[in-house]
């Protein structure tokens, strides 16, 4: 008999998907899992890809800058990449994070821009 439960790697990055906020303020929130939780349904769980994931095996200390990029994604940006619900309710879904811009990402490490090409998503390394 198959075990039901779903076997997942710990994610790097969790993501909030629902959230508010205008002007600056970011409706959506990344968290750096440090702590290797499994996240329940209330977050995305964000996996480097291939080339991301190579770099951070090489360079685990890599990381905290990672997600200091992460961080400094606008809160305009975050919001033009989902949709919004009555009384300034975002959601973002998975491929609509993914949309948002590598170019930080590789302005840091101009190696990521060969592996960006060939991504399904090609603007987001995760």
């Amino acid at each position: 008999m198959r075990d039901p439960e779903e076997r997942r790697d710990p994610p790097k990055v969790l993501c909030s998907y629902l959230g508010r906020g205008a002007d600056e303020k970011r409706p959506f929130r990344f968290i750096w899992n440090q702590s290797q939780a499994i996240a329940t349904n209330l977050y995305l769980m964000l996996y480097p890809r291939q080339c991301m994931a190579a770099l951070l095996r090489q360079r685990p200390e890599l990381s905290a800058e990672v997600f200091k990029i992460l961080g400094d994604v606008t809160g305009h940006e975050l919001r033009c990449r989902g949709r919004v619900y009555g009384d300034g309710l975002y959601k973002n879904e998975p491929k609509e994070l993914a949309r948002i811009s590598a170019d930080a990402f590789i302005k840091h490490w101009s190696d990521l821009a060969a592996g960006v090409d060939k991504q399904p998503s090609p603007s987001l390394l995760f």
